[in-house]
């Protein structure tokens, strides 16, 4: 128990969190540290995240895996697990930005400042998955060649492919929208 200056409180009654509580009586923001309870006001605790913006690049992530999974087996008749990974349709990092930024500008507006840092991070990201990476898997295959040529034992065999197509993008886009609406509607403030 510590002594205060109004009287005893527990230990559990003060916190060192930098939580903002809001005072149910006034309305008056409140910074902690301070003691939970007070004489003439009572705290709630205002959670400044919520918890859809942290679940939406998940659930994209986790959704669009298996579609791509799937479409990727259904175009080569087997299980295409050598076709996991980066690459194929629809782009899981295109979902995955795109779906972030469909439930800014539903939440937020489009003139929230974290929906123009959400656009240019899916420009990068789209960018990134359109060109370097399709580079990165054009110099894979020169490799391979050069290393096939050689017969080069100690060579292990690249992945080429790594980038997506416009097609592909476009895919994830069309996906991770839909996710950001969804998720908007699933948890609706």
């Amino acid at each position: 128990m510590i002594a205060g200056g109004g009287g005893v409180f527990m230990a559990w009654q003060w916190t060192v969190l930098l939580a903002r509580l809001i005072c149910d009586n006034c309305g008056a923001p409140v910074w902690l540290p301070q003691p939970l309870t007070h004489s003439r006001h009572i705290y709630k605790k205002e959670y400044p995240v919520d918890i859809a913006y942290l679940v939406t690049p998940l659930i994209a992530w986790i959704l669009v895996g298996p579609i791509k999974f799937l479409i990727n087996s259904a175009r080569t008749r087997q299980w295409a697990f050598g076709l996991v990974g980066n690459g194929g349709f629809p782009s899981n990092h295109s979902a995955v930005v795109s779906s972030m930024a469909t439930l800014i500008a539903l939440r937020e507006g489009i003139g929230h400042p974290a929906f123009g840092v959400a656009v240019t991070l899916a420009f990068i990201v789209i960018i990134d998955a359109n060109s370097l990476r399709q580079h990165v898997g054009k110099q894979a295959a020169a490799i391979n060649r050069l290393a096939g040529e050689a017969s080069s034992a100690a060579h292990k065999t690249l992945r080429e492919r790594m980038g997506h197509t416009l097609v592909e993008i476009a895919g994830g886009l069309c996906t991770g929208v839909a996710i950001g609406f969804l998720i908007n509607t699933v948890f609706a403030r």
